[in-house]
């Protein structure tokens, strides 16, 4: 009796966590156009304008748009992450002046941003929307084409 109890309760574990690890897995996936993004800017660049990733978390970053860079063109620049750290695991300093020097001194034409729902950067009031619209108000940017269905896209902004 005690070995037939044994045997249900593993059973039970064992579908419980199959369970579990597809929920999560469904509940979390989180498919991101970094191809088609890249793609685009590449096809509307030179290989001497530079790319600025926005914001970049655990999902997006600069390390995975560089990936499909190299794919699509290896004579691009490495680009730029802006802020330097994560957002999702450090506090965001987010300047726009700041920025706007730097694109005009990189040659930057395109900028990335990943809108990731409406969640707030790391211990911050920030949000990607948030960035937007700051980056918008200077009239120097430009959201030129979205990529992907809300709450996940990415904003293909154009530096003016």
């Amino acid at each position: 009796l005690a070995a037939v109890a044994l045997v249900v309760s593993v059973g039970v574990s064992v579908v419980y966590s199959c369970w579990d690890a597809y929920d999560w897995i469904e509940t979390d996936r989180v498919q991101i156009p970094v191809a088609d993004s890249v793609e685009y800017v590449v096809e509307h660049t030179t290989s001497d304008d530079h790319l600025v990733v926005l914001c970049g978390d655990n999902f997006f970053s600069v390390d995975l748009v560089e990936f499909y860079l190299l794919r699509s063109d290896p004579n691009r620049e490495q680009p730029l992450q802006y802020p330097e750290k994560a957002v999702d695991a450090y506090e965001p300093v987010f300047n726009v002046t700041w920025l706007i020097e730097t694109c005009d001194e990189l040659n930057t034409k395109y900028l990335f941003l990943f809108e990731h729902g409406n969640n707030t950067f790391y211990e911050s009031e920030l949000t990607s929307n948030k960035v937007l619209e700051i980056m918008q108000e200077t009239n120097r940017f430009k959201l030129e084409k979205t990529f992907g269905t809300a709450p996940r896209r990415i904003y293909v902004i154009y530096f003016v």
